[in-house]
């Protein structure tokens, strides 16, 4: 497999772990959600700022309560995402040419977020998705030296872009459109469990957080035995503040669990109504004859309106650069509409293209996705 030097370069000098919105403003994932690292419940500057008044095209208050914070009382937070996606895709062998649509229930998960002091906290997330990675829950202590915290229990650990796609390369791709390859090693498909772990997280200078997390093993998580024997240690270095007047995230990460070895680097920029954010991750796999993979994401968006984004997207996967077994590359362009508070419309038209792989010719897929939070 061939990879030019100006493939490279671009991988490596640009890098949702964190959402592009985090960026926008300058900061992590931890300004707009209850988890330090990111994901799930919005906190108040989730709720109230960015999702009531920053993202949505209408916010004079006639579709939401301009009040509402998602608190029950003082020490009880409740929350939700649901999001459902239409799937329109064509089989790529000789045994169907028939265009496929289905509807799939992407997310469909409820929070609890208990606070008994402003030093601890609770949280419960509960996916409502029988296939779905079931349940997550964690407490949280805050207020450690150098402004850190510690947290325990079933959650993943703090690696890469958490993007909420979960067909994107870096969260395990397109689990059915493989074309025969061998499996995607990213651990972060939608049916994995999280784990049983403990995370500590400090901010020992300005605008930089490290993160480290040892637990369970994520790769084996559907092993009801061998995922306690397996264990994982994952840690990540991230600055996030404002380089030159461009808003700025840059992340070295790492994970290790048993014979699994799996290294990235993330990065965004964020320029007016530019934002450009990538992923670079390296697989290395002792335990499947030394596989080494190589994914690439990059995405870029334009803000138009307040509300509506276009969105361009690069993604490449070479689950085995040792031997000359193929190699897939997709594009996609597509767009993002927030009319209203709490609700998200996207749609986006993906192609593919393969390396050493006997495909006559790859469909275009069509996706529709409503998502809807609370």
């Amino acid at each position: 497999m061939r990879i030019s030097l100006t493939y490279i370069l671009l991988s490596v000098s640009v890098l949702f772990g964190i959402p592009k919105f985090s960026i926008q403003n300058g900061s992590s994932c931890g300004l707009c959600h209850i988890n330090p690292t990111g994901g799930a419940l919005r906190n108040d500057h989730g709720t109230e700022i960015v999702s009531m008044d920053e993202l949505p095209r209408i916010t004079d208050g006639s579709f939401y309560p301009n009040d509402y914070t998602g608190m029950i009382n003082d020490h009880i937070r409740f929350g939700g995402d649901f999001r459902i996606q239409e799937f329109s895709y064509k089989p790529n062998d000789q045994y169907h040419d028939v265009r496929y649509h289905a509807f799939i229930p992407m997310q469909s998960e409820i929070y609890a977020f208990v606070t008994p002091s402003s030093a601890f906290g609770f949280f419960l997330e509960i996916d409502l998705n029988p296939n779905g990675s079931g349940s997550e829950y964690w407490g949280l202590i805050n207020g450690l030296p150098m402004n850190g915290w510690l947290k325990f229990g079933r959650s993943l650990p703090n690696y890469g872009l958490r993007l909420d796609d979960h067909s994107s390369f870096i969260r395990n791709g397109s689990i059915s459109q493989n074309y025969g390859l061998p499996t995607n090693q990213m651990p972060f498909s939608p049916f994995t469990q999280k784990p049983l772990l403990l995370e500590l997280g400090i901010n020992p200078f300005r605008n930089i957080l490290w993160t480290f997390s040892y637990g369970n093993g994520i790769y084996s998580s559907g092993n009801s035995g061998k995922h306690l024997l397996d264990k994982n240690m994952t840690t990540r270095m991230q600055y996030a503040g404002t380089l030159f007047n461009v808003q700025t995230l840059f992340a070295l990460q790492g994970m290790i669990e048993s014979d699994r070895n799996l290294w990235g680097l993330s990065n965004r920029y964020c320029s007016g109504p530019i934002t450009w954010e990538s992923e670079l991750d390296w697989i290395l796999n002792t335990d499947d004859y030394n596989l080494i993979s190589l994914n690439v994401h990059h995405q870029l968006s334009l803000d138009i309106f307040t509300g509506i984004s276009l969105n361009g997207t690069y993604e490449f996967i070479d689950p085995d650069l040792d031997t000359k077994s193929g190699s897939i590359t997709r594009t996609a362009v597509g767009i993002n509409y927030f009319p209203i508070p709490f609700l998200e419309i996207k749609f986006q038209t993906r192609f593919h293209q393969t390396e050493n792989i006997n495909i006559e010719k790859s469909e275009p897929e069509y996706i529709f996705q409503i998502h809807t939070w609370f």
